[in-house]
């Protein structure tokens, strides 16, 4: 049971130092300036939703065209099925595109790629902390503070680029 209990006790530890270098990547792609682009883009290219209507007046309303910008509650039509343009803003969006629905979706509120990871983070700092206050050996006690400190730093980072995301979001409003 020794033997197993170390083994479970690195598993833990290497999960947790692949999940801490993945958000670190993450979170260090996604720049300040990159997540606020990205949120520009994504309030241009708005968003559709499936919109039902009576047989009956569907061939009064318009055929969904490349290139135009349509107002929030506007409906179109595009392939027999209708769409109502659901973004406060202008969409332009093509109204079958997934790409541009994961877009919008991911990064019409900035900070919501940065609360996904700090969360992780979070989760993978309580559950080291449960795990140094149930190691039996104190061989793994070091490094597993460790990896927490680090989890801590990347959630910090994680905090500084939230307050730089909402100073120059307040800054352009």
């Amino acid at each position: 049971t020794t033997i197993a209990k170390t083994s479970s006790c690195i598993g833990t530890q290497r999960i947790a130092a692949i999940v801490h270098l993945a958000v670190l990547l993450i979170s260090q792609v996604f720049s300040v300036d990159l997540v606020m682009g990205l949120h520009e883009a994504s309030l241009s290219i708005g968003r559709w939703q499936t919109a039902v209507v009576s047989t009956g007046s569907n061939s009064n309303i318009p055929e969904w065209k490349e290139g135009t910008q349509y107002e929030e509650g506007s409906v179109v039509r595009h392939r027999d099925t209708t769409y109502l343009a659901s973004s406060p803003s202008l969409t332009s969006a093509h109204p079958e595109s997934n790409s541009q629905v994961l877009i919008y979706t991911f990064f019409c509120k900035p900070f919501r790629v940065l609360k996904i990871l700090t969360l992780t983070e979070a989760v993978m700092v309580v559950v080291l902390f449960y795990q140094c206050l149930s190691l039996h050996y104190y061989q793994q006690f070091l490094p597993t503070t460790f990896i927490i400190f680090l989890h801590l730093d990347t959630i910090f980072s994680l905090a500084r680029t939230a307050k730089l995301i909402y100073t120059e979001k307040s800054k352009n409003n």
